[in-house]
């Protein structure tokens, strides 16, 4: 999967969520694997903007970017466009969503279930 771009306070980005971002993310704020399971459901401004950042730091290892954000410097842009953060969080479902939906496929081409 690639990564997306995304523009916040008229700067371009690129953003990605995967498992190493999601590593990340539970180390940066001791979030465990099961309230992983949950994210997005009951979530902190401070674990949306740390989320957030993190996508930054996965999109831009992957496009070979120079990694340079601070979470302060994602809350000032997140002032001038309150809108950012929603489409930030959005992308976040669709590339987890895909993820999911990817992993699940692979283990349906393991082989054949018979039907009853």
């Amino acid at each position: 999967m690639n990564y997306e771009i995304i523009e916040l306070d008229g700067k371009k980005f690129p953003i990605f969520f995967g498992f190493n971002g999601l590593r990340k993310y539970c180390r940066n704020t001791g979030t465990s694997l099961n309230k992983l399971m949950t994210l997005g459901q009951d979530i902190t401004l401070d674990e949306a903007l740390n989320l957030v950042l993190v996508g930054i730091d996965e999109g831009c290892r992957k496009s070979g970017e120079k990694f340079t954000l601070t979470i302060d410097d994602l809350g000032d842009m997140l002032d001038n466009d309150m809108e950012g953060l929603s489409r930030a969080l959005e992308i976040f479902g669709e590339q987890m969503g895909q993820n999911v939906k990817q992993a699940s496929d692979k283990g349906k081409k393991g082989g054949n279930v018979p039907k009853k």
